[in-house]
C-alpha cells in the first residue's frame, strides 16, 4: 500500500507540472485598448484602410503560393483591425519610393514600412508613427567576395533608403526593393547590400547555394508606419498604442517565426539552423537535468547528473568541427574538447583556472572580471555569448564567439556546478567588421561615431532644420589621459575610452550625436537643448560621478573629465566648435575636472 501511495504522489506531481507548463505555450495576450470619441468617429467614417507596401522579409511579406501575409508590420495592422473593426486592403507598390508616393498623394492611407537611421531625417511628407522596430544593420555578401582586398565597393541600396555612409570608396547602386538588391549581389553586380539583421538572416536561410553570408555592423535602423498627411491624428494614436503594448520578447517571436523551408538532408539542416540546434540542445539538456533533479528530490537524494549537458556540447562540438568546453566550479578546472580543440594552444585541462586568468602569459583574452560576469549572466538560466580571442598552436590569435550556460540546482543557487560552452570561429567576420569600421562612420574602440561620422550626421541635421540656434555642442577631454597609458599600459587607456563611450551612450539621449572626436577627446551635439542647460549639466555631472568609480583589474582608478560647451545661436559649425573649445580651455586653466558652457 505504501508503494502505491508513493506512485500516486509521483503521478499527481507530474500532472500538476504539466498543467502549469503547457498553457503557457498557447495563451496569447490580449491588447484591448479604450477608444476615444475621436477614434470612434474616425473608424465609423473610414471603414477600410488602404496599406501600400513593397515585399519586405520579416516586416510585411506575401507568400506567392498561399497569398498569406506575414511579418511584424502585418501583425500590428491585424491587431488594429481586430480592435477597431477596420478592414485592411493591402496594395503592392512597384518600389519603396512608389509606396511612399502612394500615401503622399492619397492613393493609400498608410505606407507599411518606412526606414530611418538614428542620425538622419526623412524628407517625405508622411506622418511617422513611433518605431515598431529598432535594430542594427547587417551586411550581406558572397563568400567569394573578399572585402579586405578591394579599394572600392559596389553597394546595392533600396532607392529612397537613407545612405548609411558617404565614404567615397563606396559606389552606390539604387534598386526598387531588397529582393532586387539581393539579386544584384547574387549576380555579382554589387559587392554588398545592407538591410536589418532579421531580414538578412531570412535571406541567408532562403538561398540554399551556401554562397551568401551576413554579419552585423553598428548602425541602428528604425522602421515605422508612414501615414498620409490627409489622415487625422486618430490613426497615428491608435497605431502608437498598439506598438507601445508590444514588449521586446513578443516582437522577437514575430520576427523569428518566419523560417523558410530548408534543403533536404542533415547537412542542410545543420547549415541553415546552427543557432536553433544549439538552443534546442540547451533546452533539451536543461529539461533532462531538471527532470533528474525533481526525481532525486522526491527520492530524498542530493546527487544530480550533468551527463546530458556534457555530452550535448561534446556532440555539438564534434559535429560542427569546432571546440567545446566545461568548467568545474568545485575543482576550479577548465576542460577543452572537440575535433577543433587541437588547433587551439590552450591545454586540454587547466587546474586552478581562476589563477590562470591572472597570468600575463595566458593563451586567451578572458580576464577574471569577465569570467565573474559570465557567472552572473549564466545564473539567469539562459544561454549567453561573449567574444574572446584565443591563441592558436601556430602562434596567431583568432576571434571566437563563446556561447555558454551555467548549470546549478535550485538548492545550490549562487553556488554553481558547471559552466558549459561552445566556441565558434568568427575571425573572418571580425576582420570584415574592422574593415567596414575603417570605411564607415564608427570608432572601433569606443563604439561611438568617429569624427567623419559625426560631421556627416551634424551636417545632415543642419540641412533638414531651419534653425539650430537651440542646439548645444559639448567638447569633452579626459584629464591626464597620458598617465593611463604610461602607468597602467595602453590596454588600460583603450579600456577607459571604451568605458566612457558606453556611459556617454547610456546617459545622453538616443537622438544626440556622440562621437570620439580624436585621441581622448569626445563631442556631444544635442538638438533643441538650449532651454534645458540644467538637464545637460546634470547629465554631465552623472557621467563625471560614474567615471570617478572606474576600476581596472580590480584597482580603483578615478577618471576625471573637463567639459566645455556652446549654444549654437545660428553660428556656423566651425565657429561653434571654436567657442566650445575655448570653453574647454577655460576649464583646463581653472584646474580641470569641471563643466563650463558659453551661452552666447
Amino acid at each position: 500500500m505504501t508503494q502505491i501511495k508513493i506512485f500516486r504522489k509521483k503521478v499527481l506531481i507530474l500532472i500538476l507540472l504539466t498543467m502549469l507548463i503547457i498553457p503557457a505555450f498557447f495563451v496569447r495576450p490580449t491588447y484591448a485598448a479604450a477608444l476615444s470619441e475621436e477614434d470612434a468617429r474616425y473608424i465609423e467614417q473610414k471603414q477600410e484602410l488602404r496599406v501600400a507596401y513593397v515585399q519586405h522579409k520579416s516586416l510585411l511579406y506575401r507568400d506567392e503560393q498561399t497569398n498569406a501575409y506575414s511579418g511584424l508590420a502585418f501583425e500590428i495592422l491585424q491587431r488594429l483591425s481586430e480592435q477597431t473593426g477596420l478592414s485592411i486592403n493591402y496594395i503592392e507598390a512597384k518600389s519603396y519610393l512608389d509606396a511612399i508616393r502612394m500615401s503622399e498623394d492619397g492613393r493609400a492611407d498608410i505606407t507599411a514600412v518606412t526606414v530611418e537611421y538614428a542620425y538622419t531625417e526623412n524628407t517625405y511628407s508622411l506622418v511617422e508613427t513611433e518605431p515598431y522596430l529598432s535594430t542594427i544593420m547587417a551586411i550581406i555578401r558572397l563568400k567569394s567576395t573578399d572585402l579586405t582586398k578591394q579599394t572600392q565597393y559596389a553597394v546595392a541600396e533600396v532607392d529612397g533608403y537613407p545612405v548609411f555612409s558617404d565614404n567615397p570608396m563606396l559606389i552606390h547602386a539604387k534598386f526598387d526593393s531588397l529582393s532586387d538588391c539581393m539579386t544584384a549581389v547574387q549576380g555579382g553586380q554589387s559587392d554588398i547590400m545592407y538591410c536589418n539583421i532579421y531580414t538578412a538572416m531570412s535571406y541567408v536561410q532562403r538561398y540554399r547555394g551556401r554562397d551568401t553570408v551576413a554579419f552585423p555592423i553598428n548602425v541602428e535602423m528604425q522602421f515605422q508606419f508612414g501615414i498620409s498627411p490627409r489622415e487625422g491624428a486618430a490613426l497615428k494614436n491608435m497605431l502608437n498604442s498598439i506598438i507601445a503594448n508590444m514588449d521586446r520578447n513578443e516582437v522577437n517571436q514575430i520576427l523569428t517565426k518566419q523560417v523558410d523551408d530548408i534543403g533536404s538532408g542533415l547537412n542542410d539542416f545543420v547549415y541553415h539552423y546552427p543557432f536553433e540546434i544549439i538552443c534546442f540542445i540547451l533546452i533539451f539538456s536543461f529539461s533532462v537535468a531538471m527532470i533528474v533533479i525533481v526525481y532525486t528530490r522526491i527520492q530524498g537524494k542530493q546527487k544530480i547528473s550533468m551527463y546530458g549537458y556534457d555530452e550535448s556540447y561534446r556532440m555539438l562540438a564534434d559535429a560542427a568541427g569546432e571546440a567545446g568546453f566545461k568548467y568545474d566550479y568545485l575543482s576550479d578546472t577548465m576542460s577543452v574538447f572537440g575535433t577543433y580543440a587541437y588547433k587551439i594552444a590552450l591545454p586540454a585541462e587547466i587546474r586552478g583556472f581562476r589563477s590562470y586568468l591572472l597570468r600575463e602569459d595566458r593563451l586567451l583574452s578572458l580576464t577574471k572580471e569577465q569570467f565573474d560576469q559570465m557567472l552572473m549572466d549564466g545564473l539567469t538560466k539562459k544561454a549567453h555569448d561573449i567574444q574572446l580571442k584565443y591563441q592558436m598552436v601556430d602562434g596567431t590569435w583568432r576571434n571566437f564567439k563563446v556561447t555558454f550556460s551555467v548549470i546549478a540546482t535550485e538548492a545550490a543557487y549562487r553556488r554553481p556546478i558547471y559552466m558549459v560552452g561552445y566556441l565558434t570561429d568568427i575571425e573572418e567576420e571580425y576582420r570584415e567588421k574592422e574593415t567596414l569600421v575603417q570605411l564607415g562612420l564608427y570608432d572601433s574602440i569606443s563604439g561611438l561615431y568617429n569624427r567623419y561620422g559625426a560631421e556627416c550626421a551634424i551636417e545632415k541635421r543642419r540641412e533638414t532644420r531651419r534653425s539650430v540656434k537651440d542646439d548645444v555642442l559639448l567638447m569633452m577631454d579626459v584629464d591626464n589621459f597620458k598617465d593611463f597609458n604610461d602607468i597602467y599600459g595602453h590596454k588600460c587607456g583603450d579600456d577607459v575610452l571604451k568605458f566612457i563611450g558606453q556611459h556617454l551612450a547610456d546617459i545622453f539621449r538616443a537622438g544626440d550625436i556622440i562621437c570620439r572626436w580624436g585621441g581622448d577627446e569626445f563631442m556631444i551635439y544635442a538638438a533643441n537643448a538650449a532651454e534645458h542647460l540644467g538637464t545637460i549639466t546634470q547629465r554631465c555631472e552623472s557621467l563625471r560621478e560614474i567615471l570617478m568609480e572606474y576600476r581596472y583589474q580590480d584597482q580603483h582608478i578615478p577618471v576625471t573629465v573637463s567639459i566645455g560647451g556652446a549654444v549654437l545661436s545660428n553660428h556656423a559649425a566651425e565657429e561653434a566648435f571654436l567657442i566650445a573649445d575655448k570653453a574647454l580651455y577655460k576649464v583646463k586653466q581653472n584646474g580641470k575636472s569641471s563643466i563650463h558652457i558659453e551661452k552666447d
